[in-house]
């Protein structure tokens, strides 16, 4: 009988041990329902169901991908990345313009936009899956620093989306 408990408990503390280190996904962009976006914009967070990829444009010569958050308060929010010369956009982190000509990226909140803050590290994109095609999805992380021309700002945090590309 004590040969029973002994192995009951260990089974047991084996199973209890396996449980608790399971990685807790629920603040990780890939737990979000599709087509969400969640952000902080200077400090008050917004959740939304209203969002999408857009692909627009020719690959050869030069594409537009947008992710919008369309109802996100008083004021839209969109991510871009402008892309020329055949490029296109694969798994990885994205920072403004770094890449200019060929990828150029900015994030926009009404007249807040990261392109007028001054250059690479203001924004910051990262995706952690993408299927980069009309009908693929787009999933990943985001923040930034957000200027109007008159040098106001906007504090982007905490930024997820998982949204499907159109």
């Amino acid at each position: 009988m004590s040969n029973f408990l002994f192995r009951s408990s260990l089974f047991l503390a084996i199973l209890l041990s396996a449980v608790s280190c399971k990685k807790d996904t629920a603040n990780e962009p890939e737990s979000l329902p599709l087509n969400t976006i969640t952000v902080t914009v200077d400090g008050q967070k917004i959740n939304t169901a209203v969002a999408a990829g857009v692909l627009s444009g020719e690959p050869d010569v030069a594409r537009l991908f947008t992710i919008i958050l369309a109802d996100g308060g008083e004021e839209p929010l969109g991510i871009s990345f402008i892309l020329s010369n055949g490029a296109t956009l694969e798994q990885g982190n994205y920072a403004d313009c770094e890449d200019f000509p060929d990828v150029c990226l900015n994030i926009m909140s009404g007249v807040y936009n990261s392109s007028l803050t001054g250059g690479p590290g203001n924004a910051e994109v990262n995706f952690s899956s993408l299927d980069f095609r009309s009908g693929g999805s787009a999933i990943g992380t985001f923040s930034g620093t957000l200027s109007d021309a008159f040098g106001d700002t906007k504090e982007i945090k905490d930024g997820q989306f998982n949204v499907s590309i159109l």
